[in-house]
């Protein structure tokens, strides 16, 4: 399996072995180990088979968890939510996103730098269009959960002075949205 990059940067592939473990006052109280190199699809079924050998209640009596962003995802939040878990997990790009050079020089055309107006539902171009959301669709992952997703798409970028910087695809610039 093509795992992360190492230092030598030679693409090699390596036999995968992710370890999950669960601590509590710094002693390992359960480990797992996945055969899934990203980290946001072992939450789940790491708390899972938490639940199966230590029982229900085991899982009931966890009432905080604190992750480092490599699992922040909107499937692993919505299964702690439901399982009435405070999550301590920021998204991944979150450390990066409180830069401000970040945003304004590296990504100035991205959707999270574009206004968006929650009242009447529709982003502004940096050009100052109005982006009205065209239709709705789901998205499912790998692990089969569903993301409801929003489009939205300008009327006219055909002369627009940007559009080279803004929109490398042919038409108007469209973007999709998590409507969570």
């Amino acid at each position: 399996m093509r795992m992360k990059e190492d230092h030598m940067q030679n693409g090699q592939l390596k036999p995968p072995c992710n370890a999950q473990i669960y601590t509590e006052n710094q002693i390992i109280i359960h480990y797992t180990i996945h055969q899934n190199p990203t980290d946001t699809k072992t939450l789940k079924p790491h708390l899972e088979n938490l639940e199966q050998i230590n029982g229900q209640e085991m899982l009931q009596q966890l009432k905080e968890i604190t992750t480092d962003a490599g699992y922040g995802s909107e499937e692993n939040y919505d299964y702690l939510e439901q399982k009435e878990i405070i999550a301590y997990v920021n998204y991944n790009t979150f450390e990066k996103e409180q830069n401000q050079n970040y945003q304004k020089k590296n990504k100035p055309f991205s959707k999270e730098n574009l206004y968006y107006n929650e009242d009447e539902d529709f982003y502004v171009c940096p050009m100052g269009q109005k982006m009205h959301k065209t239709h709705q669709s789901i998205k499912r992952t790998e692990a089969g959960y569903s993301q409801s997703r929003s489009h939205y798409q300008a009327q006219n970028c055909e002369d627009c002075s940007l559009r080279t910087q803004c929109n490398k695809a042919t038409g108007n610039r469209s973007i999709e949205s998590n409507t969570i």
